[in-house]
């Protein structure tokens, strides 16, 4: 059955509202963010924000529950439309990438939420997340099993496909540096697809290491 119009009106509002908290989340953490702010640039009342959704963690929560859950569901169509469980990996790592350059909210989301050990995290929030570590543990098992991936913890893994992907969106950053002068020539040569940078790094990192190479 179609949805109906008010249903549809419904759930426009309550993504405007989501989407304005990501980005006052995003940018005043937790503790900063105010339930004003979010009614205000979401254009809604407080009151109607608190009926669609619900208070400041419940915006919260809802926030990280469909982020998550989008980031699931794009990781799963990167996986499975992958031939080979290193193909997978990077396909996995590119489309995260993607996702952070599409949203830029979702990073900084999860770098707040990283340096606070989690603090604001619900028990809905952690299973959502351990469902997508879950996607790279499947993904290493099957490297692992037809011997081209080391054996490797999967949630340390998944940390380090995050952060080097979270890496790929500090080019303004880099290249405010490089036109300081403050880097030689050589560190800061050109490197136009930054993802491709870490997917390489990482990938090598995984792999078992070729006949007479080091394992770390």
């Amino acid at each position: 059955m179609a949805p109906s119009g008010a249903q549809e009106r419904r759930a426009e509002t309550r993504d405007k509202i989501l989407a304005a908290a990501a980005d006052v989340f995003a940018e005043r953490g937790f503790a900063g963010a105010s339930v004003d702010e979010m009614a205000r640039r979401s254009g809604v009342n407080k009151a109607m924000l608190y009926y669609h959704v619900g208070d400041k963690q419940a915006l919260y929560t809802a926030v990280l529950a469909r982020n998550i859950d989008h980031v699931k569901g794009v990781l799963s169509s990167a996986i499975d439309a992958a031939d080979g469980p290193a193909e997978r990996l990077t396909a996995m790592l590119y489309s995260l990438t993607t996702i952070v350059r599409e949203a830029p909210a979702y990073h900084r989301l999860v770098l707040r939420e990283m340096a606070s050990g989690g603090a604001h995290l619900e028990h809905e929030i952690l299973i959502r997340f351990v469902g997508i570590v879950g996607l790279t543990r499947k993904v290493l098992d099957e490297g692992r099993a037809a011997g081209l991936f080391r054996d490797l913890n999967p949630f340390l893994i998944h940390l380090l496909l995050i952060g080097g992907v979270i890496a790929t969106a500090a080019q303004p950053l880099r290249r405010r540096l490089i036109e300081s002068g403050l880097f030689s020539t050589e560190a800061s040569g050109a490197m136009p697809d930054p993802a491709a940078f870490v997917a390489d790094v990482i990938m090598n990192g995984i792999r078992v290491p070729a006949s007479g190479g080091v394992s770390l």
